[in-house]
């Protein structure tokens, strides 16, 4: 029994080492796509990974602003009472890789929710994307 599951696991063992060569071999392997590390900064924060690069340009040619995200900077004035802010959290959608600023949905959404005058308030969104 002992030496029919030790030549059982031999076996699958070859066969993985052989298909592996003959996928390096024969490029079947999808390849990795070269990622600029230009844009992005490793963070202290072992959750994040990375964080975006201030005032950078990622490799799709999305813009990052001097604090670090998308769109506009933050303002260091005090927003009026009926201000109200959206932070927009999220990957490479909330981002919107490719986009240019205006075509996000964090910018759209802003401009949406100063037209319908929501609340009698002023809003302002960020994008943490």
């Amino acid at each position: 029994m002992r030496k029919n599951l030790l030549l059982c696991i031999s076996a699958f063992t070859i066969i993985l080492i052989v298909l592996e060569i003959c996928a390096r071999i024969f490029h079947l392997a999808p390849g990795a796509a070269a990622i600029s590390l230009d844009g992005y900064i490793f963070s202290d924060n072992p959750r994040l990974k990375y964080i975006h690069r201030p005032n950078s340009v990622l490799e799709e040619g999305t813009k990052i602003n001097q604090d670090g995200y998308r769109g506009k900077s933050l303002s260091t004035k005090k927003l009026s009472n009926n201000a109200k802010r959206v932070l927009c959290i999220g990957d490479s959608v909330t981002l919107g890789i490719g986009l240019d600023n205006e075509e996000t949905f964090s910018y759209r959404l802003v401009e949406i929710l100063n037209q319908a005058k929501l609340f009698q308030g002023e809003w302002d969104v960020l994008n943490f994307g």
